[in-house]
């Protein structure tokens, strides 16, 4: 039994009979008998070749595998009817009866099926629709119009040089690349921070903030900017004086914080009832948070075993 290797460029495959007929530029070079062969391997996308080839193949018998352009990596196999092969029956029930094959084997599948579900949820979150806070500054004026006239078609203004955005995580990605297009990175400066919240959510929770302080003049600052501003400390942990520049100063921050933070007679604060109401979930935990969370409940179970 032999192997046939067609890699050639410009040939075609037949299935004539019980052969198979090459042909080169539309001549008929030689063939091949079925009964000869055990298996044939097609590199490239060179060979051409009709599914009724592989039909006959695979009735006889023959296995056909496919091979990329590029490396020679397995593209795919196709195999004929083995429901009369006995030892392929055989194999099958000692592999059955293997319980470390089967165990690892059901590991292997577990872990594939887990791979595919983290890419489909990882595609699925880049397409999610989300809130995003975009701030420049750009030392030309000439610069800053372009980027200006960009911008204000996709965001909505917040402050000066400072603009919201909704969208998914590609959107606000070709839209950074739109900017990067007209700016100079050497001279000029462009950040982008996701926000936990969107504007819609904000408004819903707008009154329980304000109703912290009596607004006795016109604020100078947007709640939603300070709100921002706290739940980007709440969740990077930063100190206070490295929050970033875009957000308003982290004194005023840090003041909105600490009355929003004041216990009321429930014993809940505003920004508790806020986070809850507008379901933030918290900042994600650190690989040393988890390991001390660890050890703490280690020790404790150790303790009462005393």
């Amino acid at each position: 039994m032999a192997t046939l290797y067609l890699d050639r460029a410009q040939l075609e495959v037949r299935a004539d009979g019980a052969v198979l007929a090459l042909y080169e530029g539309g001549e008929r070079n030689g063939t091949v008998p079925l009964r000869l062969l055990e298996r044939v391997v097609i590199q490239g996308s060179q060979t051409r070749f009709d599914s009724g080839v592989l039909i006959k193949l695979a009735e006889a018998g023959v296995a056909t595998l496919l091979l990329g352009a590029r490396g020679g990596r397995r593209i795919a196999l196709v195999l004929g009817p083995a429901h009369q092969d006995a030892a392929v029956r055989l194999a099958q029930a000692h592999r059955v009866m293997d319980e470390a094959w089967c165990l690892s084997w059901a590991r292997d599948m577990v872990a594939a099926k887990l791979h595919r579900q983290q890419r489909l949820l990882h595609a699925a979150l880049l397409e999610r629709p989300r809130a995003w806070l975009i701030a420049y500054d750009i030392s030309d004026p000439k610069r800053l119009n372009r980027v200006h006239r960009v911008v204000i078609k996709l965001c909505v203004p917040v402050q000066y040089s400072l603009y919201y955005f909704e969208g998914s995580t590609h959107a606000v990605q070709g839209l950074l690349k739109e900017i990067e297009s007209l700016i100079k990175p050497e001279a000029d400066d462009v950040r982008v921070y996701p926000s936990d919240i969107n504007k819609e959510a904000f408004e819903e929770i707008r009154p329980l903030l304000e109703s912290v302080r009596k607004q006795t003049k016109p604020r100078t600052v947007d709640l939603y900017e300070v709100f921002c501003g706290v739940l980007y400390l709440l969740k990077s942990g930063c100190q206070w004086r490295m929050l970033p520049s875009e957000y308003p100063k982290w004194r005023t921050v840090h003041a909105y914080f600490a009355k929003w933070s004041e216990p009321g007679p429930d014993g809940f604060s505003v920004l508790e009832r806020a986070l809850k109401k507008c379901g933030w979930r918290g900042p994600y935990k650190t690989g040393a948070q988890i390991l001390n969370e660890l050890f703490d409940r280690r020790r404790t179970e150790r303790q009462e075993h005393r």
